[in-house]
């Protein structure tokens, strides 16, 4: 069962795959613009609203969350209604599903959920929900240093698969 609050703000800080107990990285998933890959930059350069998200229960769904910005950013077209809508984590395209080819995360409204699953060390996976029903492979956010973003990763499903990028879920 998951240990996530409601209505609170949480920093998401990458932990690489070769860390050990508190090594985590100094990481963080960062807001950059509407439409924009998410990217992962050090704590404290970017305003603090853009290194914030929700992370909102679907309901019936377990261990099922929208990732959505805390921060309104601005906006190339105007919202109306009564709802306060903000952006939340999204990937290329309509159908909200990874392809397999390094899919980044983008920011932008969408309806696209994300399965965030603790592991035994309190670290965290984050998978999209949705796939494109290819066999064999488990997608996974993860970070990519050169291009400095955020991005789907695919894992073989095998006997000895390496380990699945993990996030530190600080609130």
């Amino acid at each position: 069962m998951s240990t996530i609050q409601v209505n609170i703000t949480y920093a998401l800080r990458y932990v690489p795959a070769d860390a050990n107990g508190t090594d985590a990285s100094d990481i963080y998933t960062t807001a950059t613009g509407y439409g924009e890959p998410v990217q992962g930059q050090p704590r404290g350069v970017a305003p603090p609203g853009a290194q914030s998200w929700f992370l909102s229960p679907v309901e019936g769904k377990e261990d099922v969350y929208k990732i959505t910005s805390a921060e309104r950013p601005n906006l190339p077209f105007t919202l109306e209604g009564p709802d306060h809508v903000l952006p939340s984590w999204g990937l290329p395209g309509n159908k909200g599903v990874p392809t397999g080819h390094h899919d980044p995360i983008l920011l932008k409204v969408c309806e696209v959920e994300w399965r965030i699953k603790q592991d035994e060390g309190g670290y965290h996976t984050i998978s999209p929900v949705k796939t494109d029903g290819r066999l064999g492979v488990v997608y996974y956010v993860d970070f990519d240093e050169r291009l400095r973003i955020l991005y789907i990763k695919g894992i073989p499903v095998i006997r000895d698969p390496p380990p699945a990028p993990k996030w530190e879920l600080i609130c």
